[in-house]
């Protein structure tokens, strides 16, 4: 009983725990791992808006590339001497020179502006004229207008089917007056060769999306590039930014084990899009929660060890003096060895173990007394045992009555039964027996 106390006491210690550190993990998983969650989330927007930074970037340095191409002199002579074969042969070198450290560029030229080709890095681009008259003065209005390099966005070159950067910059006379333009354009695929030569997660990938038309300007799958967009989320991304959003902005989901993030780059209306495993990008979140598993996993061995041996500790006094009544019950009215400490106790086992101290002194006594009476009873009496026959008290007229010698202490049961015959046995065992069975009443 003592042990079932002592558990009972610790499983309810320890199912009181377990509850409460399941709650706290409830409460901790769901508020500081769901604002964890939030906070990756809102990194990887971060890092998108970074790498739609640097797809600006990359073609803010195809301008200024475009531009001070423009600025040679060799380009405003070619077209203020265009039937000078010598500085045309000229331009067309120093046009080769200026595009040989580049492998990213698809043409770079110089033109008039009814769009005949100078220079080209293509020699079978030159003397050659590539747009219509319509076309070819609508491009001139746009340079004029801009008065400086750009970029007039990103699309598929007639010939190579690849997308590309087109970028265009006015040349300027002496003067300051504008005679003509140069053109170059930039492979789009070299832009996301850029994008993933600073990522080091092989599991991200990068879409960029002409926004004013749902089409695909580059993708990890090179396939889809130039491509009309189908993927619903990325749709619905575009509506929503255009929507609500309308001048940039950030546009997050999850799906099928990834997590996407949008950016919207207002002023050329793309879309930059990067996507990544969600397990990587909440692994950290799964270690704080296997972290926070493994700490209240440890608060709860450590509290119910400690409680366990507390609850020990305190039972103690509990053990003395059930020890001491169960000795009590089976007749030993000596004293525990440990209930004189117990007894000084000011709390409710010190109370409890005076009391029961008190009734052993008290049983103890009456215990002496009853059996002096017995030892002078001037008829013959034997006390035994009905559970195993010990000999527990006999007086000098039972020894007499039974012609037994000795030292009553010594006397045992056989050497009782001895004295009597087989019918006498036959009476005392069954007697014997009724008194364990409790048939008192049915003695012999």
């Amino acid at each position: 009983m003592k042990k079932h106390i002592t558990i009972r006491f610790v499983f309810v210690i320890g199912l009181v725990e377990v509850v409460a550190l399941v709650a706290l993990f409830i409460l901790m998983n769901i508020h500081i791992t769901k604002r964890l969650e939030d906070r990756v989330i809102s990194d990887m927007s971060v890092i998108a808006r970074d790498r739609a930074e640097l797809v600006e970037t990359y073609i803010r340095g195809c301008i200024d590339y475009v531009d001070e191409y423009s600025h040679l002199p060799e380009a405003a002579d070619a077209l203020e001497n265009p039937n000078d074969s010598g500085i045309i042969d000229n331009l067309r070198e120093v046009t080769r020179e200026v595009a040989a450290d580049r492998n990213d560029i698809e043409g770079l030229y110089v033109a008039q502006w009814d769009t005949y080709v100078l220079a080209h890095i293509n020699p079978d681009s030159v003397d050659k004229t590539f747009r219509d008259e319509e076309g070819a003065r609508e491009l001139e209005e746009k340079i004029r207008k801009a008065d400086a390099g750009f970029c007039t966005g990103i699309v598929q070159a007639p010939v190579t089917k690849k997308m590309v950067i087109p970028v265009y910059a006015p040349v300027k006379s002496k003067t300051g007056e504008m005679i003509g333009f140069v053109g170059a354009a930039f492979y789009a695929d070299s832009l996301s060769r850029e994008l993933h030569s600073i990522t080091q997660n092989e599991n991200v990938s990068y879409s960029l999306i002409n926004a004013a038309n749902n089409t695909y300007i580059f993708d990890n799958d090179e396939a889809l590039s130039g491509t009309p967009c189908e993927d619903e989320d990325i749709l619905s991304a575009i509506k929503t930014i255009h929507t609500k959003v309308g001048n940039g902005g950030y546009y997050n989901y999850s799906k099928s084990g990834q997590v996407v993030s949008c950016y919207f780059m207002a002023n050329r209306d793309w879309l930059f899009v990067i996507r990544d495993d969600s397990s990587d990008v909440f692994g950290v979140v799964g270690s704080i929660r296997e972290a926070m598993i493994i700490i209240c996993a440890a608060i709860a061995v450590f509290v119910i060890i400690a409680t366990a041996i507390t609850a020990s500790r305190l039972m103690r006094p509990a053990r003395a003096i059930s020890d001491q009544i169960r000795r009590l019950r089976d007749g030993d009215y000596s004293r525990g060895h440990s209930m004189e400490k117990y007894t000084e106790r000011i709390d409710e086992f010190g109370d409890i173990a005076s009391a029961v101290d008190e009734l052993q002194v008290d049983l103890e006594n009456q215990y002496e007394l009853f059996f002096e009476m017995l030892r002078v009873q001037t008829v013959g009496t034997l006390v035994t045992r009905t559970d195993n026959s010990e000999v527990v008290l006999i007086n000098e007229k039972a020894m007499e009555f039974m012609n037994l010698t000795g030292e009553p202490e010594r006397v045992t049961i056989d050497d009782i039964r001895n004295e009597f015959d087989d019918d006498a046995l036959e009476i005392v065992d069954g007697n014997m027996a009724k008194f364990r069975d409790g048939a008192i009443d049915e003695l012999s």
